[in-house]
């Protein structure tokens, strides 16, 4: 596994991106999927310190943690309706 996020860290930017957005596809469809119906999802609202149900609209950031508790630990902000994934 280790030599695998050694080669994703030695991509360019925009291949690594790429890389993570092809990851992380089904999460994205899924996400704009809600956003585009209108659907309320229960997400942890850093403002509150909790979870609460929350009516995504395109444009908003969606942050979400990749490989977490390992040393490949990431942070993802997705901007909803889009494919403009930040890493």
């Amino acid at each position: 596994m280790e030599d695998l996020f050694n080669i994703i860290q030695s991509l360019e930017t925009n291949f690594k991106r790429k890389f993570y957005q092809l990851l992380l596809a089904n999460l994205i469809k899924e996400l704009n999927l809600n956003t585009k119906k209108k659907i309320p999802l229960l997400v942890y609202d850093l403002e509150s310190d909790s979870n609460k149900e929350m009516l995504l609209t395109k444009k908003k950031h969606c942050i979400f943690e990749i490989f977490k508790d390992t040393n490949y630990y990431r942070l993802a902000d997705l901007e909803l309706g889009t494919d403009n994934l930040l890493v």
